[in-house]
């Protein structure tokens, strides 16, 4: 489960997930065959005239991404009557729960946000998306082979592979320029030149790294990053399996408090 965090983290933690009501047999338990019948438009066997629920995150990517593919959906010849409904969530734990717990989940989910859903609270109601990945998208080509080597793993929860991320982010540290010019500093080149700056900045009573309420697991993975980049399993394995006293180890001290 944590392996599958952090590495979901270092793509950004924007996953999207079908629940099992939106299997081909049309619903939680049922059967396994498609509704409808299977065509290049239609891989997965869609009943001609079914709703889609679709739920998504309204974060920094928003949600026209989806409701542009409903449209092509609802407009694919081969997916007779298909309507498509797409609400944007910030609450996606919060509001979703209820409707696991009641059998009644969405369809599609954007899993993602500072109140996203327990993967492990919902991963039997999901459906395994294999399927998905062995399918042509709109040029034809399998999707499979559109994709970064290793994308599965971290949608991956034992055998199931019940999430995917659909975006690929690169992190980088901020600064404020007139600050910069205000106090003669320059930006940092190297790490030592960042440890420089830190010690000038907290002459003057600042600090480069503040843990705020927005957005803080921001921060967790470039403290968790950082640290891996240094120890590898050494102090990557311990966090994964939450043994005692792992956030003691010294090169994740090391990274908090030099």
């Amino acid at each position: 489960m944590l392996r599958g965090a952090a590495v979901a983290a270092v793509l950004v933690p924007v996953g999207l997930t079908l629940a099992s009501c939106a299997a081909p047999g049309g619903g939680t338990g049922g059967s396994s065959a498609p509704a409808g019948e299977v065509t290049a438009d239609n891989p997965f066997g869609v009943a001609a005239d079914s709703s889609v629920d679709a739920v998504i995150f309204d974060g920094g990517y928003g949600v026209d991404y989806v409701e542009n593919a409903a449209k092509i959906m609802q407009a694919n010849k081969g997916l007779s009557g298909v309507s498509v409904k797409v609400s944007a969530s910030t609450k996606i734990a919060q509001e979703l729960q209820p409707r696991f717990v009641g059998g009644n989940p969405p369809d599609l989910i954007d899993n993602s946000g500072a109140n996203s859903i327990g993967w492990n609270t919902i991963l039997e109601q999901l459906e395994d998306l294999s399927e998905v990945l062995e399918a042509n998208n709109l040029e034809g080509e399998k999707i499979a082979d559109t994709l970064f080597d290793g994308v599965k793993a971290p949608g991956t929860f034992g055998d199931k592979f019940a999430a995917l991320n659909y975006v690929f982010t690169t992190y980088g540290l901020w600064y404020s320029a007139s600050l910069f010019e205000e106090n003669g500093w320059e930006p940092p080149k190297t790490w030592q030149d960042l440890k420089t700056l830190g010690a000038a900045a907290k002459e003057k009573g600042k600090y480069l790294f503040l843990w705020g309420k927005e957005a803080a697991t921001y921060y967790q993975t470039f403290v968790i990053d950082s640290a891996v980049i240094q120890s590898g399993d050494d102090v990557r394995l311990p966090l994964e399996n939450l043994a005692e006293d792992c956030w003691s180890h010294p090169t994740l001290q090391a990274i908090l408090t030099e």
